[in-house]
């Protein structure tokens, strides 16, 4: 299979998303990164959701108590499953987690949690290429 070309779109749905130096399983959907003008007139992060079916991992309930600022990685994967977009979530700390997102008899989706996350900035992270140098 031949590498992907720099222009070529990125499925949405092929992602990967890690902080400290773990990677998070089976998060299934991460809200828009968005930057909007604060009180300041400065471009400011507005908050980030991560969703994810609930399992026995406690990432989002251990991460949700501590209230520990962390780094955050969001990486776009390409079709060869290699990151082709990343975004550093700097100073992240959870605002929100909910343990349960509801429950419903009638229903068949798996029981979800979510994690919203306040962060001081988001900033792209240049990707490598096969030089190891910033594309």
């Amino acid at each position: 299979m031949s590498a992907p070309a720099a222009d070529e779109p990125l499925p949405g749905f092929n992602f990967r998303v890690s902080w400290g130096e773990r990677q998070i399983a089976s998060i299934s959907s991460v809200s828009a990164l968005r930057l909007d003008v604060g009180a300041n007139e400065e471009m400011q992060p507005g908050p980030v959701e991560f969703t994810r079916a609930r399992s026995a991992d406690d990432a989002f309930e251990v991460w949700a108590a501590t209230l520990t600022p962390q780094a955050v990685t969001v990486a776009v994967l390409n079709a060869g499953g290699i990151p082709s977009l990343t975004f550093l979530l700097e100073d992240a700390v959870p605002v929100s987690y909910i343990a349960l997102d509801g429950l419903d008899a009638d229903s068949a989706q798996t029981v979800s949690e979510r994690l919203v996350v306040r962060c001081r900035a988001i900033r792209r992270v240049p990707a490598l290429g096969a030089d190891d140098r910033p594309r």
